[in-house]
């Protein structure tokens, strides 16, 4: 999936990927942060929020749950994260989505690992082909379809927000998935070519891959990224102006990768996030109301 920032060695940056996207019909619009801080969803008396667990056939998934506290029906977001596990960012981000009256799910794609899901027990090789991209997308399917046998959940016109490698994925699974209706991706390659494992399963890049991508798309971009060249985003908002696709990207003067996650200080630029954020809000608003 995507390994980033120093949460592992120089050596592996190279391994890192997911989508991106770009607005049509309008230019890429950056704009100059300060600091700002916010509350952490995780911390709202409103928000209801546990680990839970469904199936994929014979294979139990992992996920994170969260929704509103009041009584009601609500749409629902996924979350596709980047590195391993179902970090306290993204058990955050599926709190922020019930803030927003929302049901939020972030599948753990690493559930399959016998210990810690944060750790990996297999080869990197193994997380970086096509085949677990892949299934990667049928867990999240499942999320899916388990979100819809639950009472709290209107079973129609799901949204998913995506991370790095996660963003890829929600991009791919959208075109696929009749049941993805939008799509939010932060700082994620559209670009692939560093993936490939062999000649015979590669992960194939956005750019190719932009006619399949039917539904509303919103992506976020630090203009100090150093996973995503710039070029690659460009090329991406090309395929998708040639496809008349409702996309739109946003870029943050000063911020790099993994902007959006407070839990890294170094990382993290807490006004860049708020705005995206806000942006994310009014997005999901109009498309899944």
């Amino acid at each position: 999936m995507c390994f980033d920032c120093d949460e592992f060695n120089e050596s592996k940056r190279d391994f890192l990927k997911g989508a991106a996207t770009a607005i049509v019909g309008a230019a890429l619009k950056t704009q100059t942060f300060g600091q700002q801080t916010a509350p952490k969803a995780l911390d709202n008396p409103n928000v209801v929020h546990q680990p839970v667990t469904f199936k994929n056939g014979a294979d139990t998934i992992k996920g994170y749950l969260a929704r509103p506290k009041k009584e009601g029906r609500f749409r629902a977001v996924l979350i596709s994260h980047g590195n391993p596990g179902i970090s306290e960012d993204i058990r955050n981000t599926a709190a922020q989505m019930a803030e927003l009256d929302y049901v939020g799910l972030a599948i753990d794609w690493n559930s399959r690992e016998t210990g810690d899901s944060s750790r990996l027990e297999k080869p990197l090789e193994f997380y970086i082909t096509d085949a677990f991209n892949k299934q990667n997308m049928r867990d999240t399917q499942a999320g899916i379809d388990y979100l819809k046998t639950q009472s709290f959940v209107i079973p129609k016109k799901a949204g998913i927000v995506g991370f790095c490698g996660g963003g890829y994925l929600a991009l791919r699974l959208a075109g696929i998935s009749k049941d993805i209706k939008a799509v939010v991706a932060f700082y994620a390659p559209p670009v692939n070519d560093a993936l490939r494992t062999s000649a015979t399963d590669p992960r194939p890049n956005l750019i190719a891959f932009a006619d399949k991508i039917k539904v509303p798309i919103q992506c976020h971009f630090g203009t100090q990224d150093r996973v995503i060249p710039f070029a690659d985003v460009t090329k991406f908002e090309q395929a998708l102006r040639a496809q008349k696709a409702k996309a739109e990207v946003y870029t943050y003067e000063g911020a790099g990768h993994a902007f959006y996650d407070y839990t890294r200080p170094h990382l993290h630029n807490p006004a860049a996030a708020k705005l995206a954020y806000e942006r994310m809000k009014a997005f999901l608003k109009k498309q899944l109301g």
